[in-house]
């Protein structure tokens, strides 16, 4: 079995360096990411026409939730764009407005992959109902507003995931489709029950009663658990502090999940926040500030449609306009201020624009969906900063009577931390998320299987009358990596470096066996050209015990922090 072992481990490394398959044809034009130098920075901009404002007056008289018009037929000429006010010459230039943006085309038998769209430019979007910020009393108003525009108004000529943000983790009610009615019918059930059920999608509209989110009356938690254990001290205010703090830990962590689940994806990202907002501390900054980040890596739009707020006056509460506080079922006018300015601030780095659903019910949803089914998508290179950096962009069109929506700025430079605490880290929670990591587009195919015989018990004789061996199912498989979005050292001799793990999984996602492989190349010139030009094919095998039902791949670029991860289901066993 040793010399198996050393075999298979041989033929591991010929495998990465000679079986390159050129099955992507010539390499992106978009992701020169082999290079150590520089940065590429990608910009996705909308351009609308304003009206003058006494007309824009009068059409949003005329024709309630009016949207401007997009400006096409632009070209490189028209844009400049400055990074921390210093001009970048464009480095590409493309005009995005299909019709009908598709999904992913046909996958080869037996191949399970991550990769959701064609090699082109996209639009895809990310309808996120969050019920970990939305109280109770205004999350039947938010999906009655978003069935409405589903059936109404939705075309489907985007490829769109919906997603609830939850307490006890991120919930993918479905992946990305076209296909309006399944969202329909989606937000239709969405009750206590959470987890998409095909069996269910032939029925007909039904709604299930039931809440998504059980509000938490926090003084009556507290005074139970002081009147047990603390009766001679008071500390609700802390109590809730702490709750607070949870929530948007687990606020952050899904968003992070999300940015992951899209980062590769080459065109306009936007996400369709429905939520009550939040209010940060400064024990909670640092994990906003990481997902900035990862927002800004992945290139997402941010739309938030605040649920709760009935004008955009933050100078006026009302019970029906406020979150519930403890105690007072109001909170402060500064905190309300502070959700505004939050909202603000994250639509704004990212592009996005904030809207108040009270106000605006039948604009809010179309407005953050049109806005990215027509775009520019320009890319300029920068030079990364040494330390983390926020560094401002400003994009400009010739015209008159134009608005441009483009992010504000963007991240560069190193991230904070030891990075291999940052790889145990990222490596534990994409294992641990529901949502598939496309940070490295990746694919998986099974090869065969072959039994193993290992010591029954390590170290242990086995008694007397049973035999010493045992047998255990190995499943070959055969990983491929596109290159295009692998991080190259040139200044370190073509430095590669990634991390390769697989688990299996039961129907319950109990870990029942796992793997894990590091691979640490240093390829020659004309190898790493090769390798540029095909696919980095890479060939192992899984221990697959019984009642194993899927087994989940994760590769992680070393260097660039990019993840890929791809579920492939197991066959049932004899």
């Amino acid at each position: 079995m040793r010399t198996l072992a050393k075999l298979m481990l041989a033929c591991v490394l010929s495998l990465l360096l000679t079986t390159l398959m050129a099955q992507h044809g010539s390499p992106s034009q978009t992701n020169p990411k082999f290079t150590a130098r520089t940065e590429l920075v990608t910009v996705p901009v909308v351009v609308l026409r304003k009206d003058k404002p006494y007309r824009q007056l009068l059409r949003q008289l005329a024709f309630r939730g009016q949207l401007d018009e997009h400006v096409t037929g632009l070209t490189k000429d028209d844009f400049e764009i400055e990074e921390d006010g210093h001009p970048k010459p464009i480095a590409s230039f493309e005009e995005i407005m299909s019709s009908n943006f598709s999904i992913k085309g046909t996958t080869p038998p037996g191949m399970f992959t991550n990769q959701v769209i064609s090699d082109n430019p996209v639009s895809l979007v990310v309808i996120l109902v969050d019920l970990i910020n939305t109280p109770y009393l205004y999350q039947a108003a938010t999906k009655k507003r978003l069935l409405e525009y589903l059936e109404r108004d939705y075309r489907g000529n985007q490829p769109t995931m919906l997603v609830a943000l939850h307490p006890d983790g991120l919930r993918i009610l479905h992946d990305f489709t076209t296909d309006p009615k399944i969202l329909t019918k989606l937000v239709r059930r969405l009750g206590t029950n959470l987890e998409h059920d095909p069996e269910l999608d032939d029925e007909g509209k039904s709604e299930t009663s039931g809440t998504l989110y059980k509000e938490i009356d926090l003084a009556r938690e507290y005074d139970a658990l002081e009147k047990e254990f603390k009766a001679d001290y008071t500390g609700r205010d802390a109590y809730a502090e702490q709750l607070q703090r949870g929530r948007l830990q687990a606020t952050f962590l899904e968003l992070q999940q999300l940015s992951q689940a899209v980062s590769a994806v080459r065109g306009m990202k936007t996400l369709v926040w429905a939520t009550g907002g939040f209010i940060l501390t400064n024990k909670i900054v640092d994990e906003y500030v990481h997902t900035l980040k990862l927002l800004s890596a992945a290139g997402i739009v941010v739309y938030p449609i605040d649920c709760v707020m009935t004008t955009d006056n933050p100078g006026y509460s009302s019970p029906r306009s406020v979150h519930p506080g403890v105690g007072t079922g109001m909170i402060s006018l500064r905190s309300t201020l502070q959700v505004v300015q939050n909202f603000m601030d994250i639509s704004q780095r990212t592009g996005g624009d904030y809207c108040l659903l009270r106000k605006d019910p039948d604009l809010c949803f179309r407005k953050a969906v049109d806005y990215s089914s027509r775009f520019y998508m320009l890319t300029y290179y920068a030079q990364p900063a040494k330390t983390a950096e926020w560094r401002k962009i400003r994009v400009k069109v010739r015209g008159a009577n134009l608005e441009v929506r483009a992010r504000s700025g963007y991240f560069s430079g190193g991230l904070y931390g030891d990075p291999d605490e940052r790889r145990k880290s990222d490596i534990a929670l994409a294992l641990a998320t529901p949502i598939e990591y496309r940070g490295l587009p990746i694919s998986v195919r099974w090869t065969g299987f072959h039994e193993e015989s290992i010591p029954k018990r390590a170290g242990i004789a086995a008694p007397a009358g049973e035999p010493s061996l045992r047998q255990r199912r190995m499943q070959s498989f055969s990983l491929e990596i596109n290159p295009a979005m692998l991080r190259v050292d040139v200044a370190d001799d073509n430095h590669i470096k990634l991390d390769l793990v697989a688990i299996a999984l039961d129907p319950d996602a109990k870990v029942l066996a796992d793997w894990t492989q590091q691979i640490d190349l240093h390829p020659s010139a004309p190898e790493l050209e090769r390798l540029r030009r095909g696919t980095l094919a890479y060939s192992s095998a899984v221990e697959v015990p019984p009642h194993t039902s899927k087994v989940r791949f994760l590769v992680r670029d070393y260097l660039n922090e990019r993840i890929g991860t791809v579920s492939a289901p197991i066959a049932a066993q004899p």
